[in-house]
């Protein structure tokens, strides 16, 4: 007898159907992530770096960064939805939590830049810094990162929907 969609058990064993729509949200994500970076940087010349990494290849990056962490802020508010007690909340609980989670963590993304052309992660192949060497990093967590916060609820309140 399922009481509620949202259970303890809900999201350490899932049925085929429920993991198919979480893959399926996470694709969706990283595309409406990708459209959001694309739009929101515009035409700007000088993409190419020294290293040959272009437009394209950064902000694919850094929307499969985002849909990360969009996946981990997901399982967050599954966590905190089965701390709930009360079980009418536990449906608005954990979109809105994971809805935080990212829109906090999308927020410090730009903090791991480190200024003077050196981002964090330059050493190991994930280098998005010329998306925060073009201006893009103070907008980014003033407007990215909201609406990707926003992407975050919404999907999860489609597969809380869908469940």
């Amino acid at each position: 007898m399922e009481q509620l969609l949202i259970s303890s058990d809900y999201y350490c064993v899932m049925r085929p159907r429920a993991k198919l729509v979480r893959v399926g949200l996470s694709f969706l994500y990283f595309i409406i992530s990708f459209g959001t970076l694309l739009f929101c940087t515009g035409d700007s010349p000088g993409w190419l770096q020294a290293n040959g990494q272009g437009r394209v290849m950064t902000i694919t990056r850094l929307a499969l960064a985002c849909t990360v962490w969009d996946v981990i802020a997901r399982a967050c508010g599954a966590v905190a939805a089965t701390a709930i007690k009360m079980p009418e909340s536990r449906l608005a609980t954990a979109p809105l939590a994971s809805a935080l989670v990212a829109g906090l963590g999308l927020a410090s993304i730009p903090w791991m830049y480190q200024g003077s052309g050196r981002f964090m992660f330059e050493i190991i192949g994930v280098d998005v810094s010329p998306f925060f060497i073009f201006g893009y990093g103070m907008a980014f967590p003033r407007v990215v990162a909201p609406l990707l916060a926003l992407a975050t609820l919404l999907c999860e309140w489609f597969n809380l929907a869908v469940e």
